[in-house]
């Protein structure tokens, strides 16, 4: 028997789709009258003041649908839908199913946790009067790492503090705000700031817009002063062979290229993970990349990937592959892997196959590379299950675990396999967040007639 709270979130649903159906239109619509906009160059006082308007119209718009998510949010950790689903955290679960990033998906379930926390923050963001952004910031005062009682004095001793906050919330931008916050929590541990120089080191490694990646690091006393001196002296290692190479080639009046000392820095580290990583492996293999062979040989397009399901671009794979070995897995005419009821556990060729075919966890939506997951067989072992290719896919631990202790169930010949619930229903991963599919085509419509009307308008001016 329904209740009354659920008959007023099922109305609420309905008000959602109903609003998101509406705005669908809106981002098409505005795209025609900008580009008109821009056709005309016309810069007049009133236009100025319709884009403030709309400006300030979607920031509205935006602030009441991130107070929402924030609410849905607290209620899919609640009800604990991501467990139903078989992700590990809320969070992760709103970025696979809800179209968001991580960091986005992370923003909602701590200001959900934060409106649960001080229901002052709640009604003060229900009228408006601060937005999304400030809650994020006041989540940010109580240190992740608090737990237990510590917790709650955190918690007893903000709730004194809220009007305070919330009045300076109303007062400042929420850039000024998260300044505010983070004085407040350095303050909020009444024994000062901790010590850190026993915490462990951290290393982040993050891809860039662009296709790079950076690293930064927060190493320890000792373990900064064994990586300064590993680096130095693959350094001076390196040195001394480009110099001893200069030496013994003939004379040259072309002046050596000077090279700045953080692209040495990077060379000796690179240099350093390719020795370490060939360390304890067999055959002393550094790494392992994955290419078909017509891509090698260039008839098709494509890249080779590590066992972290990362791409390579083509100049790198040369380099590496001066001196790698190559080790043919399977070919088109030939047979799969099979190793029957021989081998329980999969042999590590069978392992490079698999990381080759499927690139990661098999289970919907999740992308775990392969070097964090393992070989499951689809037809369990003590069922009689085979170790060989059509029988083996890729499963991280979490989701190989739901496999073999919660019910979840794998069907189907690998790459095309279905997931099962646990109550038989199938587990997709269909994008259910998106419009219908009816309405998408519309707009696609939309969008190309606006296209080719742009296109005209641009032509005509041209001519």
């Amino acid at each position: 028997m329904a209740s009354r709270a659920d008959e007023i979130i099922r109305g609420e649903i309905e008000r959602l789709n109903a609003l998101a159906d509406a705005a669908e239109a809106v981002p098409a619509a505005l795209t025609n009258a900008l580009d008109s906009w821009r056709a005309d160059s016309v810069r007049s006082p009133e236009r100025v003041d319709l884009a403030r308007q709309l400006a300030l119209a979607t920031a509205r718009a935006h602030h009441a649908v991130t107070a929402a998510a924030m609410s849905a949010a607290g209620a899919v950790e609640q009800l604990r839908v991501h467990r139903a689903d078989a992700e590990r955290t809320s969070r992760v679960w709103l970025a696979r199913h809800v179209g968001v990033s991580h960091r986005e998906a992370g923003a909602w379930c701590r200001g959900a946790q934060t409106l649960e926390r001080f229901p002052s923050v709640e009604e003060t963001l229900t009228i408006g009067e601060i937005a999304p952004g400030h809650v994020d910031a006041l989540a940010g005062i109580i240190p992740a790492r608090m737990v237990g009682a510590e917790l709650a004095s955190a918690i007893e001793l903000l709730e004194e503090l809220m009007p305070t906050l919330l009045r300076t919330a109303r007062s400042t931008t929420v850039d000024e705000f998260e300044r505010f916050c983070n004085h407040v929590r350095a303050r909020l541990d009444q024994d000062g700031a901790p010590d850190r120089s026993g915490e462990p080191s951290r290393v982040w490694l993050s891809k860039l817009f662009n296709g790079r990646h950076a690293l930064t690091g927060d190493l320890s006393a000792d373990d900064g002063v064994l990586f300064r001196t590993f680096l130095d002296e693959r350094e001076a290692c390196r040195r001394a062979a480009a110099r001893n190479a200069g030496e013994s080639a003939a004379p040259s009046n072309d002046p050596l290229p000077r090279r700045l000392a953080s692209e040495l820095a990077a060379e000796a580290l690179m240099s350093l993970l390719r020795d370490g990583a060939a360390s304890t492996k067999p055959g002393r293999v550094g790494l392992f990349l994955h290419i078909d062979l017509d891509d090698l040989n260039g008839r098709v397009p494509d890249t080779a990937h590590t066992e972290s399901n990362l791409d390579l671009t083509d100049d790198t794979l040369w380099k590496l592959m001066v001196d790698g070995d190559v080790t043919p897995i399977f070919t088109t005419d030939g047979q799969p892997l099979s190793f029957g009821r021989t081998r329980r556990l999969a042999p590590p060729i069978l392992r490079r196959f698999l990381a080759h075919r499927d690139r990661h966890c098999r289970f919907a939506w999740c992308d775990a590379p392969p070097v964090w997951s393992q070989s499951h067989h689809i037809q369990f072992w003590d069922d009689g299950g085979l170790t060989d290719a059509d029988n083996n896919a890729l499963e991280c631990t979490f989701h190989h675990h739901e496999i073999h202790d919660h019910g979840w169930t794998m069907s189907g010949t690998p790459p095309d396999v279905t997931i099962t619930r646990p109550d038989g229903t199938p587990h997709t991963d269909d994008q259910q967040w998106r419009g219908r599919e009816r309405e998408r085509r519309r707009a696609d419509v939309r969008h190309i007639v606006a296209r080719l009307e742009r296109e005209k308008r641009r032509l005509a001016l041209v001519a």
